[in-house]
């Protein structure tokens, strides 16, 4: 297993790095080296990039997949939340992208929201403009987000801008997947604080926390959402995977929603023991309709 973990390492040091924004950006700081504070988990991201993770020669489907990994909005694990799921998604001849996206709890710099909604912001229309066919039309881009990353690809997938012109690239997802996300910021029972005043500092308003509640932003226009959460998860309940998912079905938007008993919080691709691993072969079967 270690030998595995220390391989899988090594494969992620290799892979490309794509600033999401020019250096001349303000709060941006080119020149940072985020604090990786143990094996890919990472801290004070100064300088939000993609990690880049292609499918084998010939293997490629034509559809991309950006990554958020979780981490309370205090850190970006890519240990279980990235690496892991990108080696998987590119496996299925997806085109993988993790965000190492800004955090709020960054020494010396306010990087609170709007600034990790305009990250993902900025890695879904990147991606959308790389990836483009032979006619130069934009192939499919889903997102994936776990915990408070499943709360940034929440809010990716309910807070978008439509394109202005045939030249803008919009930044709306075309689907997404939805792993023991935090969703909930007004209701109690099921909100993870930490995220919440992470994102949003301690005094927020209730009228600030009812906008940044996905559950709550949800119209038709929404695009169609998988979840899978463990019925025993201690950190973020899971509840939070049920209200967006009816919020969506009372929309009219197509969702599925697998619940688990065993897993707990932070699973990743989930293990053996525990029937939370059942969730990727969800997912592939789901993928196959809105891929």
């Amino acid at each position: 297993m270690q030998d595995d973990m220390e391989a899988m390492l090594e494969r992620a040091a290799e892979k490309e790095f794509v600033p999401l924004w020019p250096a001349t950006e303000p709060g941006i700081d080119a020149a940072a080296v985020e604090d990786e504070t143990s094996a890919g988990q990472f801290r004070n991201i100064r300088n939000p990039g993609l990690m880049v993770y292609k499918p084998k020669f010939g293997k490629a489907n034509g559809a991309s997949i950006v990554i958020f990994p979780g981490g309370g909005y205090g850190m970006v694990s890519c240990i279980n939340e990235g690496y892991p799921i990108a080696e998987w998604l590119t496996g299925l001849g997806f085109t993988a992208y993790i965000v190492k996206y800004r955090l709020p709890h960054t020494e010396g710099v306010n990087y609170r929201h709007p600034v990790p909604l305009k990250d993902a912001q900025r890695a879904i229309r990147m991606v959308r403009g790389t990836a483009l066919d032979e006619h130069r039309s934009p192939v499919r881009v889903g997102v994936i987000g776990f915990s408070a990353g499943g709360h940034l690809a929440a809010a990716a997938l309910t807070q978008f801008d439509p394109p202005v012109d045939k030249e803008r690239i919009t930044c709306k997802p075309d689907f997404g997947m939805l792993i023991y996300p935090v969703i909930s910021f007004c209701d109690d029972a099921l909100c993870h604080a930490g995220s919440r005043d992470g994102l949003l500092g301690p005094d927020a308003s209730e009228a600030e926390r009812r906008a940044h509640s996905p559950e709550l932003n949800v119209t038709a226009d929404t695009p169609p959402i998988f979840f899978a959460h463990a019925r025993n998860d201690g950190g973020v309940p899971f509840g939070n995977s049920v209200v967006m998912h009816e919020a969506l079905h009372d929309a009219g938007v197509p969702t599925e929603l697998h619940l688990y008993e065993e897993g707990g919080h932070g699973f990743g691709m989930g293990s053996p023991e525990h029937d939370c691993a059942e969730w990727t072969q969800a997912a592939v079967r789901w993928l196959v309709d809105w891929r």
